[in-house]
């Protein structure tokens, strides 16, 4: 009897011992699976991305001769800026300029004649300054042209530099030189300049 329990007990044994193999098989064969999901997944993706850049390369290729152009067209970019800047200061000049001149057109009164006007420009720092001179038959036509010069939105600090009386061919009149700077055409100082001048 003893013999017959211990049959039975080899046999439990080693079902336990199959079913343990068996397990281990099936971990072996998933994880063997799961390895081979694993390598084929990265294989696809190696081989996605050198797709990718094979096509990046290509792409990079047929743009070459736009970002050449680019470049040409930057660099001429890069020559042209300054005249075109000089282009745009010099219109913005010249609207000034027309706009006083049809200042005076409208505001100089009737018994005052403009005989001479310069315009004076030494340091680009400082406006550039003009002088108005001419005659007229009295001291208040020549004060309503200073008030209405005043008005001038593109004059400033604008004075009377003298008056006097003066012969002229059909008797007496009041010569006059009037002074006023040009707004906005002074230029700023250099960087350098203003820290030289703080440090001093």
């Amino acid at each position: 009897m003893p013999l017959i329990n211990l049959i039975e007990e080899q046999r439990q044994e080693a079902k336990r011992l199959e079913s343990k193999v068996r397990m281990a098989f099936l971990t072996f064969v998933g994880a063997a699976g799961l390895s081979a999901v694993g390598f084929g997944f990265m294989l696809f993706k190696a081989e996605s991305a050198a797709g990718d850049v094979a096509k990046l390369k290509a792409d990079a290729l047929k743009l070459k001769p736009l970002t050449s152009e680019i470049k040409e067209n930057q660099k001429v970019l890069a020559e042209l800026t300054p005249r075109l800047k000089t282009l745009e200061d010099a219109q913005a000049i010249s609207a000034r300029w027309d706009r006083i001149l049809a200042h005076l057109a409208r505001n100089t009164p009737s018994p005052l004649w403009l005989t001479d006007m310069r315009a004076s420009f030494n340091d680009p720092t400082k406006p550039v300054q003009t002088n108005f001179i001419g005659l007229s038959d009295g001291l208040e036509p020549v004060g309503e042209f200073i008030m209405r010069l005043q008005a001038c939105a593109d004059l400033e600090n604008v004075n009377l530099k003298f008056a006097q009386e003066k012969v002229v061919s059909d008797g007496k009149g009041i010569e006059f030189a009037i002074d006023a700077a040009v707004a906005g055409t002074a230029e700023e100082k250099p960087k350098k300049a203003k820290k030289e001048e703080g440090s001093a």
